[in-house]
């Protein structure tokens, strides 16, 4: 909800929703207070409906799905261990990264 005070002689619309946080503009009239403040509303409402932003664990599949085969012999069987996607379940957060052992040729262990 919008809320509208007079500050100076003008009009101060003021937005407010969690995760945006505030949005103001300030206006001679009331009215085009009241109109900018509910254009507004629509557009955060757009903007939080709209697509949400990939995670990171999607991102890292897409990237073993997608550009791994491309590359030159691709080493299936531990992908996904060696994009860091060792992780706890149960919050979607890292666990721990590895890194692989660049002193041996790029084999780990």
């Amino acid at each position: 909800m919008a809320s509208i005070r007079k500050r100076n002689g003008k009009y101060q619309a003021r937005i407010h929703r969690r995760g945006v946080g505030f949005i103001s503009k300030t206006f001679l009239t009331r009215g085009d207070a009241l109109g900018w403040a509910r254009q507004a509303e629509i557009n955060v409402e757009r903007l939080a409906l709209g697509p949400r932003r990939p995670t990171l664990d999607e991102l890292l599949e897409r990237y073993a799905v997608e550009v791994t085969p491309a590359k030159k012999a691709p080493d299936r069987r531990h992908t996904s261990s060696r994009l860091g996607r060792d992780h706890d379940s149960a919050h979607g957060w890292p666990t721990q990264f590895r890194q692989p052992n660049t002193l041996n040729g790029g084999t780990s262990g």
